[in-house]
């Protein structure tokens, strides 16, 4: 994105092992981009990264006293997947049943049932982006996946 001032503000998510085979984070964006067909930017690899945690997250424990956290707060997985709305209102419905259950008689016991639920359910939702993030490690399942997407969306345009 180009800035007030002229200057670029690029933001990616990289694996670790891809920036340690390049040698720096401004080497793998400028190889990605060349291998996608983009031309890249000249002071790309000399410029200023700013690294952040492993975007995959999870509170070890997500309930206290009368509070059962939800959403992104409880813990989120790569959020390349765009679930994190399906998330928020995937984890809201499964804490119904100890909220009503806490309004009416509050236990320290519903916090240990929150995190054993929210721990199934973080799960799954891992689960899923462990294969989509294993399949887009691999260039040729891309390239392969997308060649076969593109055969199916033609012959689907055309009728």
């Amino acid at each position: 994105m180009r800035l007030e001032d002229h200057r670029l503000n690029v933001a990616a998510a990289f694996d670790r092992d891809f920036i340690r085979n390049c040698g720096t984070p401004g080497a793998a964006a400028s190889r990605i981009l060349s291998e996608s067909g983009f031309r890249s930017f000249s002071d790309l690899e000399s410029a200023h990264w700013q690294g952040t945690p492993s975007l995959t997250r999870r509170l070890s424990v997500p309930a206290s006293e009368r509070v059962l956290v939800i959403g992104d707060a409880a813990g989120y997985v790569e959020p390349f997947t765009g679930e994190g709305i399906a998330w928020a209102l995937a984890s809201a419905q499964a804490v119904v049943p100890l909220v009503l259950r806490g309004v009416k008689c509050w236990t320290p016991a519903l916090q240990d049932e929150w995190a054993s639920s929210l721990k199934r359910l973080l799960h799954r939702r891992q689960w899923m982006c462990r294969q989509l993030a294993f399949g887009l490690r691999r260039t040729w399942l891309v390239h392969g996946a997308t060649r076969l997407y593109s055969r199916f969306w033609r012959s689907e345009s055309v009728r």
